[in-house]
């Protein structure tokens, strides 16, 4: 019971870290500490999502149903840790075109993205889908991290912690993906 009660009160200290404003030098440890507690919404993200649509009051009820849903949730829970979400923030002109990320921590220099699997989006145009989206978001300065989350309430991703491995190799020495798959099925 020490033990858990320990190890509660040291992520509380790092979570109240997140809403300071970093000392000189730190920004990096920051940044780790943000991107933990990304980690720790996206884990939690089906279980929110599935109390949302499981109200016991009809006209409260919310399903996730596509990709703007999913963005909708993850924004309600990125802005109760983060006071400066930018929404659909766009990027610099890569090979001809811009793009949208779907969320920016400008403070923190990280970019997360949402996705929606099923039957029609599995793990080969996702892959591709983000593929694409970190060769132009590692075009924007302003960044330091790709985190993207894969919603995959139906496990329609064959191989999630492949999917999640296979993208992690694009990072960067200045550039750092991360996907997480969730919630992860077979």
């Amino acid at each position: 019971m020490a033990e858990v009660v320990r190890k509660l009160t040291r992520l509380s200290d790092a979570l109240a870290t997140l809403s300071e404003a970093p000392p000189a030098g730190s920004r990096s440890r920051s940044r780790l500490l943000a991107l933990q507690r990304i980690r720790i919404v996206c884990d939690r993200f089906h279980l929110v999502a599935r109390a949302l649509s499981e109200s016991r009051h009809a006209k409260t009820r919310f399903v996730v149903k596509d990709e703007y849903d999913v963005q909708a949730v993850l924004h309600a829970l990125l802005v109760v840790d983060f006071d400066d979400v930018r929404i659909e923030h766009w990027t610099p002109s890569y090979a001809g075109g811009s793009a949208r990320v779907d969320f920016l921590l400008p403070r923190y220099q990280i970019l997360v993205e949402a996705k929606l699997a099923g039957r029609k989006l599995r793990d080969a145009d996702i892959g591709k889908q983000l593929i694409v989206d970190v060769a132009r978001y590692k075009a924007d300065s302003r960044s330091r991290n790709l985190f993207c989350l894969v919603y995959d309430p139906m496990s329609c991703i064959r191989n999630p912690l492949g999917l999640e491995t296979d993208l992690a190799k694009l990072s960067t020495r200045t550039f750092q993906v991360e996907v997480a798959v969730r919630p992860r099925g077979t």
